[in-house]
C-alpha cells in the first residue's frame, strides 16, 4: 500500500511539500487535488478488498485443516463471491 501510494502522490501530485501534515493538509484542503484524493482511496479499497478476499476464510482454514495454500485461497474467493454483501458489511 505504502509503495502504491509513493507511486501516486509523485505522478499526480508532484510539487507538494515532503512534510506529512502539509501533504494531507494540501491533499484534504485543496480542490485541486480532489482527483487525487478520490484516485488514492479507491486504490487502497481495491488493495483492502483484495487482502480480505483472499485471506478471510484461507488463513482460519489453514490453521484449522489440513488443506493446502491453493484451496484454501480459492475457498476464500468462492465464500466471498457467494456471500458478497454479508462479507463487505463484515469487513467493513
Amino acid at each position: 500500500w505504502e509503495r502504491i501510494s509513493s507511486l501516486l502522490f509523485a505522478f499526480l501530485a508532484p510539487g507538494i511539500a515532503p512534510d506529512l501534515l502539509a501533504l494531507l493538509a494540501e491533499i484534504h484542503l485543496s480542490v485541486e487535488h480532489r482527483d487525487l484524493l478520490l484516485i488514492w482511496i479507491l486504490v487502497g479499497g481495491i488493495q483492502a478488498l483484495l487482502v480480505f478476499s483472499l485471506t478471510v476464510i484461507s488463513v482460519p482454514l489453514l490453521l484449522d485443516r489440513p488443506t493446502t495454500v491453493g484451496i484454501a485461497i480459492r475457498t476464500s474467493l468462492r465464500a466471498v463471491d457467494a456471500n458478497l454483501l454479508p462479507m463487505l458489511a463484515w469487513g467493513a
